[in-house]
Order: structure tokens, then C-alpha cells, then sequence
């Protein structure tokens, strides 16, 4: 009986830590945007500190840990539901709705573990990498995140 207890406590903790996880990843994707005085801002971030203060009030104390790609909280591995792919989306569509003219752009998501060989073949050594190829020739390479300033200085160098 305990033990069904147990589990049940860890699936609602593991449960509430993805949650954590996806509001701090929108968090830092929507200052990136927003003031951090804009309402865009404030309202997620109070629902962030009202998720993290439930978590404290039932968990204890709480840990945040990043390890290459994986996040850990309270040394349990949280696997996410968000990827980088959908916030890079998300800001190259920002971009494109702020400059018109640029509707030659062609966005791919590669599957980092299903596409080894496309992998090797481009030299991806960790995601996120943005690649940009014009004309079928790489021309910038970008390991990490990517905020919309970022993105719209290689587009306007490259393009």
C-alpha cells in the first residue's frame, strides 16, 4: 500500500516539475520579446512562482540542474514536453511578421537522435544548432539558443 503511495507522490512531483520546467522555458522566451514590466511578462512569472512555491510547500527544498541536454530536478531527470525547435519557430516567425520581404526562408527540424547521418554529415556536435544554408551551402553555424536579435543578424548578413 505504501508503495502505490509512493509512486503516486513521484508521478504528481514529476508531473508538477515538467510543469516548473515549461513555464521557466516560456519565461526566458517571452523576455526575450516583452519588457520585463509588460503584462506578457508579469502574469506568466507569477504562475511561475505560485507553481514553485506549491512544489517547495510539498516537495521541500528544490533543485534546478542542467546536464548537456537534460534537465534535473531534485537529482530526478524531468523529461520536457517543449522543444527548442517550437521556441526557435516562434521567434523566426516574429522575425518574418516584422520583415515582409523575407519569404524565402525554409525552416527544417532535424530528429537530433533519428538522423544520425544527416547529424555527422553537418558536423552537429549539440542542440540546439541552428544551420543556414543559402543556395545549398552552409553558411552559419550557431550552436545554443537563439534570441530574435540573433536570428535576425545572421538572416540579414546571409541573405
Amino acid at each position: 500500500m505504501a508503495d502505490t503511495a509512493t509512486k503516486k507522490l513521484r508521478a504528481t512531483m514529476l508531473s508538477k516539475s515538467k510543469e516548473i520546467i515549461n513555464q521557466l522555458f516560456m519565461l526566458t522566451k517571452t523576455v526575450q520579446i516583452h519588457d520585463v514590466n509588460n503584462n506578457a511578462f508579469l502574469v506568466p512569472l507569477e504562475d511561475f512562482v505560485h507553481e514553485l512555491n506549491d512544489f517547495v510547500q510539498s516537495a521541500g527544498p528544490f533543485a534546478i540542474e542542467g546536464i548537456e541536454e537534460n534537465i534535473y530536478i531534485n537529482e530526478e531527470k524531468v523529461k520536457t514536453d517543449i522543444s527548442t525547435f517550437s521556441s526557435f519557430k516562434f521567434i523566426l516567425n516574429e522575425f518574418l511578421m516584422s520583415e515582409p520581404n523575407l519569404t524565402k526562408i525554409k525552416l527544417v527540424e532535424v530528429n537530433y537522435e533519428r538522423n544520425n547521418l544527416l547529424v555527422k554529415e553537418n558536423r552537429v556536435e549539440g542542440v540546439p544548432t541552428t544551420l543556414v544554408f543559402v543556395n545549398k551551402k552552409l553558411r552559419v553555424r550557431h550552436l545554443g539558443e537563439i534570441t530574435r536579435n540573433e536570428l535576425k543578424s545572421i538572416l540579414s548578413n546571409v541573405l
